[in-house]
């Protein structure tokens, strides 16, 4: 059994009661689970996935792929929505969290520093308005977290491939 912080970053319906989950860990950097039974009404998971979190995961390795079977969730803070509830913030939060996905490319590598940066982003969209200087700092701290310099949208492009589509939505709700 493995145990870790992690901010869950998408959840998907897989039928009708199992949701499969990304999150970003602090200890081994993407990592997909299998919330089995989750929607179900008696679920250890009822109202405990919800995205942008904080949480201390419980999960079982799978032997034959990197889609692992989540155990158990612990909240480490309180769920607070704070400026979240609004919806430049929830665009915002929703590209960090899709761009730390996208260049975390490789399941269960560890990437300290790219979940610390998710945790303050999210943090900071907490207690503060969205603004297009939050996003430039989350993309030039991003490229000094993965070790890369120039130009920091080249680098994220050709780093993940191409640039979450929640990026221009996000800089729409922004304008």
């Amino acid at each position: 059994m493995e145990q870790t912080v992690a901010i869950l970053v998408r959840k998907t319906l897989f039928s009708e009661t199992t949701l499969f989950c990304t999150w970003v860990s602090e200890r081994y950097g993407k990592v997909k689970t299998r919330a089995q039974g989750a929607k179900k009404v008696r679920s250890n998971f009822q109202g405990r996935l919800d995205l942008f979190q904080e949480m201390e995961i419980c999960f079982e390795r799978s032997q034959k792929s990197d889609l692992h079977s989540l155990k158990e969730v612990c909240m480490t803070l309180p769920f607070v929505p704070g400026n979240l509830s609004s919806y430049p913030n929830l665009a915002l939060a929703a590209y960090f969290a899709e761009l730390s996905e996208a260049v975390l490319s490789a399941p269960d590598e560890p990437a300290p520093e790219v979940f610390d940066l998710l945790k303050r982003g999210l943090r900071y969209l907490r207690e503060s308005p969205a603004s297009l200087r939050a996003l430039i700092h989350f993309e030039n701290c991003l490229c000094k977290a993965m070790g890369v310099g120039g130009d920091p949208l080249e680098m994220l492009e050709h780093y993940c491939g191409r640039l979450p589509r929640t990026r221009s939505i996000a800089l729409h709700t922004l304008v």
